[in-house]
């Protein structure tokens, strides 16, 4: 089953950015979203895969340790900063 834009959209409105923890869930959610990663992948992150000096990138590690670069929106990189 696929999400429309618009169930996107009504997924990232739901966390409460009026506390760290709906701001962690949106920096995630979106970040999953932004870079079309899986949960895995996510959590395997550490602060050494995310650049967010121009160009903004991060490095996702998938399947196989196959590595990618993800470029990242400006919004994206809000949602990290504010969490």
């Amino acid at each position: 089953m696929l999400l429309t834009i618009e169930g996107i959209q009504i997924l990232l409105q739901q966390p409460d950015i009026t506390t760290v923890r709906g701001r962690r869930d949106l920096a995630l959610l979106s970040l999953m979203y932004d870079a079309g990663a899986r949960v895995q992948e996510i959590i395997d992150l550490n602060p050494a895969m995310l650049q967010l000096s121009r160009p903004a990138v991060i490095k996702i590690k998938g399947k196989g340790n196959k590595v990618r670069l993800v470029p990242m929106l400006d919004s994206q990189i809000n949602h990290l900063k504010n969490y």
